[in-house]
């Protein structure tokens, strides 16, 4: 789910920190390779 600031993090690369764990979230890294790490990958 990508909320209204979505378009921002998008155009930096990264995705929005609802899109992480807790845990991660936190870090501040928004990476996609730190998502697909995330999520099993």
């Amino acid at each position: 789910m990508l909320r209204r600031d979505g378009g921002y993090h998008l155009a930096q690369k990264q995705l929005p920190g609802c899109c992480f764990p807790p845990a991660v979230e936190k870090t501040y890294d928004r990476s996609f390779e730190r998502f697909v790490k995330a999520n099993g990958g």
